[in-house]
């Protein structure tokens, strides 16, 4: 009999704590929203932390790794288009290449290197026979610099045989959440050292001058 009342009392105890629990949950509605407040800001802040390039991290920490992978996927998209030619069967009109173009830089650059590259005549799509653009080396030096937030710089010194020295400078830029090329800008770095040299063996005379 003592153990039947024991049992009895501890599951009245038990009861009364889950009433207990209920009621505060049902009483305490600014509790309630305060937890749903913090898990909506959780959630959105690991949303933030979305897919780049295939790289899942914060889209405003541009590294060297991410803008060489950025530039590799910009090599592979354009030369999947030129080594399908010289004709373009495969390709209906050269806005459906410009929106290939499109997954890996802006509409404007690839609009740009397809109005260069591609050669639209009696509805037909060629390739034009010229040199490839100069693709990043990633074997080879290069820096990182930012311009902003969402824009990033990578300057590269490339010797090519038939350009010679040439400094080349890919834009990054940020464009729904992805890193995509922007332009790519190319000038002689063979004038710049030059003038560097004589430079250097001016300021040199003028010390020896003295």
């Amino acid at each position: 009999m003592k153990k039947l009342s024991c049992a009895l009392g501890l599951s009245l105890f038990l009861l009364a704590g889950c009433g207990t629990a209920e009621e505060s949950t049902e009483a305490n509605p600014a509790e309630a929203e305060a937890v749903k407040e913090v898990q909506q800001e959780n959630y959105e802040t690991a949303s933030h932390e979305t897919k780049v390039n295939g790289n899942t991290e914060s889209n405003d920490q541009m590294t060297k790794e991410k803008a060489a992978d950025v530039l590799s996927q910009y090599k592979d998209t354009f030369m999947e288009v030129i080594n399908a030619g010289p004709e373009l069967e495969e390709y209906e009109s050269k806005e459906e290449i410009i929106q290939h173009f499109s997954t890996i830089m802006t509409p404007e650059y690839a609009e740009s290197l397809a109005d260069t590259y591609i050669r639209e005549e009696n509805g037909s799509l060629s390739v034009v026979a010229t040199e490839t653009p100069l693709w990043l080396r990633e074997d080879q030096s290069y820096t990182l610099t930012e311009v902003s937030e969402e824009e990033y710089e990578v300057i590269q010194h490339i010797n090519n045989q038939l350009r010679g020295r040439k400094e080349v400078t890919f834009t990054l830029v940020m464009e729904d959440d992805t890193w995509v090329v922007g332009k790519v800008e190319t000038r002689n770095a063979e004038q710049e050292d030059k003038y560097k040299a004589g430079s250097d063996d001016r300021v040199e005379g003028d010390m020896n001058h003295k």
